[in-house]
């Protein structure tokens, strides 16, 4: 009886499960596209893993429950880069002999097309990714003797990457799309999260059958804890050619840095598989000073600092990843610009944590750094072809309150709607805003969106029903996305004053008395038998 009980309880509560998976996920979020859907979900024992995806907001995403573990524009697709390089030999990298489909959707995906996603990235700080090549000077003067000159160094680039953490596998892509070289090893404990990247993710699924000009894979994946494989196999791969770069990317479904790999022992062994000038990136959330609400994500990115140099990676530099131009657009040089622009050491964000044996910052390290400022992200892509063009409906505050939805289909039938939303300035050189609070433009936008969208399959039309007081249309030029992120952080990197990892955590270990005065002046030690990371993660 008992048992009986407990089946009907366990069935009871997979059917509530089934009828709430939605919400982990924000699919009834107002603010999301409405026209993102489910491509396919897995459960493993670490987490629930959704590939989602939009078509008229460009993007394919995995996440884990309601956490974007990385986001690749579905345009262009694997297939259109393809076709470019039959124009332009730069992509001929990209090309395969015979076609490489992804795996069909669940039936959760409403649409005809299977996603096919290509290289380009709409995640911040996963741009970022190429600094740790172009900073490792060794690797790069080797490229610039084989390419005749710094121009087109980067391509003659032959790195040996680790990436530690696979989420949607869009660093891989940044990785192989700019350095055709590149040999990529990743690890995961998570077969599940391998699985659905190969699945859905052809053109992974394809690099993991080619061979670098020297023979080296061009992509492995390895189902592993990241320590174990680091402390073993990685080590032994290491005596006979070292890593040149090691990127820590691994975050738990709470958005956590597991414990185990954010400890002085464990950046040792990282330190033990990278070459004389190899460089350590790690994806830190964290902030330079208390948040105003509490917190002590300024202690997680101050102990990985402080932790990483104490392990022997001495030389260090902190990124942290902008979202707004260094300096305010012409006509929009105002108070209210310039606090916009300012940096606030309270704010979370992504950081880009670099860590080095060998001199890696501006002052020491100035080839390097020409190189980044020199560095041009999808130097054969297009500006204004990759573009999402997303309406959406606000109230008087400014906020959301209806699904976005893609103007395309709107513009065909309307094509006089567009010319009667006025542009904005916008602190974003790469999103263009126009928008309108004329109740009847409003009105006939609003009409137009039921005509083009209502009761057609896949379509969420939740807010439109709305009163609004504006209507907005933003357009997101995703090359110049890439573009403008890599430069702005770049720029304000720059600054070894407010950004070196001593100015940031004070000297080390052996010289540190009782000295103070660094930015962040309490950040702890994380070693193996210490409190680390999860603790200040978690705000604790």
């Amino acid at each position: 009886m008992k048992a009986l009980i407990g089946l009907v309880l366990f069935a009871a509560a997979a059917a509530i499960g089934w009828a709430f998976q939605d919400d982990p996920y924000r699919f009834h979020a107002v603010d999301l596209a409405g026209d993102q859907a489910a491509v396919a979900h897995r459960d493993s024992a670490y987490s629930n893993i959704t590939w989602v995806a939009s078509e008229g907001g460009n993007y394919a995403q995995l996440r884990f429950f309601n956490r974007v573990e990385g986001g690749v524009c579905l345009s262009p697709t694997w297939g259109d880069l393809q076709d470019m390089a039959k124009q332009d030999d730069r992509l001929r990298h990209l090309v395969s002999a015979g076609m490489v489909a992804p795996k069909l959707p669940d039936d959760t995906w409403p649409f005809a097309l299977s996603p096919d996603p290509g290289t380009l990235a709409n995640t911040r700080y996963v741009n970022l990714f190429p600094a740790a090549v172009l900073l490792n000077r060794r690797l790069m003067d080797r490229a610039e003797q084989a390419a005749g000159g710094p121009a087109a160094a980067y391509r003659a680039a032959d790195p040996n990457i680790l990436i530690v953490g696979l989420g949607s596998g869009i660093g891989i892509a940044v990785y192989a799309h700019h350095f055709p070289q590149a040999a990529i090893t990743v690890v995961d404990i998570d077969q599940v999260v391998i699985d659905m990247v190969r699945d859905h993710y052809p053109l992974l699924r394809w690099l993991e059958t080619q061979k670098t000009s020297d023979g080296r894979p061009r992509l492995r994946l390895v189902t592993q804890d990241a320590r174990q494989y680091i402390r073993f196999a990685a080590k032994r791969e290491a005596a006979e050619r070292p890593f040149d770069v090691v990127v820590l990317d691994a975050y738990t479904s709470g958005s956590t840095i597991p414990p185990h790999l954010m400890t002085v022992e464990f950046f040792a062994q990282c330190g033990d598989i990278l070459g004389t000038d190899g460089i350590l990136l790690a994806n830190i959330i964290g902030a330079y000073a208390r948040p105003a609400g509490g917190g002590n994500k300024h202690r997680v990115l101050g102990g990985a600092l402080r932790s990483m140099r104490a392990a022997g990676l001495v030389h260090a530099h902190n990124m942290p990843v902008m979202s707004l131009p260094a300096a305010p657009p012409a006509g929009m040089d105002t108070d209210e610009t310039r606090r916009a622009l300012a940096f606030n050491p309270a704010d979370t964000r992504n950081n880009i944590t670099l860590a080095s044996r060998a001199p890696l910052g501006p002052r020491d390290n100035a080839p390097g750094w020409d190189r980044l400022r020199a560095f041009v992200p999808y130097p054969e892509l297009p500006k204004d072809r990759f573009v999402s063009r997303m309406l959406g409906l606000f109230d008087s505050r400014g906020y959301s309150i209806s699904r976005t939805l893609p103007f395309a289909r709107i513009a065909e039938k309307h094509p006089t709607l567009r010319s009667r939303l006025k542009v904005q300035n916008s602190l974003m050189s790469y999103r263009r805003s126009s928008l309108s609070a004329d109740t009847q433009v409003i009105s006939e936008i609003t009409l137009a969106v039921r005509e083009a969208y209502q009761g057609k399959p896949g379509m969420d039309l939740s807010g439109w029903e709305k009163q609004a007081d504006r209507v907005q249309l933003a357009e997101d030029d995703w090359v110049q996305f890439a573009r403008d992120i890599w430069t702005f952080t770049v720029e304000r990197a720059r600054d070894v004053a407010n950004h070196g990892g001593a100015q940031l955590v004070g000297a080390l270990e052996a010289e540190r008395g009782a000295q103070s005065g660094s930015i962040i002046d309490d950040a702890p030690l994380f070693t193996d038998s210490r409190p680390n990371a999860d603790i200040f993660n978690n705000g604790r």
